[in-house]
């Protein structure tokens, strides 16, 4: 059995990064990233990054307070369905998308998805702009729809 892992970055934000972390100081500069798993059985996408709203304007995607908290360095190209493409990927081939958190930073390109089946970690909640239905959480095994 063969198992394969893609790492891609989806653009970068910058940051102050005493909001980050205690302590923190200066700016930082952080990438985006998604994981691909290619396994026998199909494929998977770990997180999906940015939507490609945040490439022409964050504000509208995100919020006036948080597009002025970070600058958004993400272009046409570095959207995952053009990362998975540039390594002959299909998005339509997607068979369960897995968020490791909310936010608009790794799960927002989701709306995009034709994926059907998703797993997020958060605790509960629903997500009330996501096509995708039913996702369950990891943690509760719940069904968000």
């Amino acid at each position: 059995m063969r198992i394969r892992v893609f790492a891609m970055t989806c653009g970068h934000l910058t940051g102050d990064f005493g909001r980050l972390m205690e302590g923190g100081e200066g700016w930082i500069r952080l990438p985006v990233p998604a994981y691909l798993i290619e396994h026998p059985k199909g494929f998977a996408l770990f997180d999906s990054g940015m939507h490609p709203d945040c490439q022409n304007d964050p504000a509208v995607r995100v919020g006036a307070r948080i597009a002025g908290l970070f600058e958004f360095d993400y272009r046409p190209g570095e959207e995952i369905s053009a990362r998975l493409m540039a390594i002959s990927c299909d998005p339509a081939k997607i068979d369960l998308l897995i968020n490791s958190h909310f936010h608009s930073t790794m799960s927002a390109a989701m709306v995009s998805s034709p994926t059907r089946r998703c797993w997020y970690s958060a605790a509960n909640g629903k997500l009330p702009w996501s096509p995708i239905s039913p996702c369950r959480t990891a943690s509760t095994g719940a069904t968000s729809i």
